[in-house]
């Protein structure tokens, strides 16, 4: 159960630090933007780095978690640290449930997200990283059910 809640809340900081990693790529969109509009001869462009930091500080966990666990799980690094319990045919048969349900749940959310995509104008000169915000709101409430109905096993 431990293993369960360790894997949702890495796979949720994941998405987060994404979504922050992805603020400076916005902003430096934007910036090219209003360079295009303007016209201007000369023009510099930062980004700020420390946006990536929680990337850099989630994957060197990933890794050593990867790194300890790797003689009792056998699972492929690129669905780490997705928790995947196939030991026996329940274990089986209620992973294949809850991916069933978490992809199901994609076919609910992903039409709200579009309506939501309705009102970004509103939101534009406000809070400019809205689609950013809109479009990770599917894998988290994918991520979200997956757990939810595969913690079943674990109880």
């Amino acid at each position: 159960m431990k293993r369960l809640w360790f894997s949702l809340m890495m796979s949720i900081c994941t998405i987060i630090a994404f979504g922050l990693a992805m603020i400076p790529l916005i902003q430096l969109t934007n910036g090219l933007a209003d360079l295009i509009r303007n016209d201007a001869s000369g023009f510099s462009v930062e980004i700020k780095v420390v946006w990536f930091l929680p990337v850099v500080l989630l994957a060197i966990i990933e890794a050593i978690d990867c790194l300890w666990n790797k003689r009792k799980n056998k699972s492929s690094f690129w669905i780490y640290p997705l928790v995947n319990p196939s030991d026996d045919e329940r274990e089986r048969a209620i992973t294949a449930k809850a991916s069933h349900d978490a992809f199901f749940t994609i076919w609910a959310v992903a039409p709200i997200c579009a309506g939501l995509m309705c009102f970004y104008p509103l939101f534009t000169d406000v809070f400019s990283i809205y689609p950013m915000v809109v479009v990770l709101i599917i894998p988290f409430v994918q991520v979200t059910v997956y757990y939810l109905k595969i913690r079943r096993i674990y109880m």
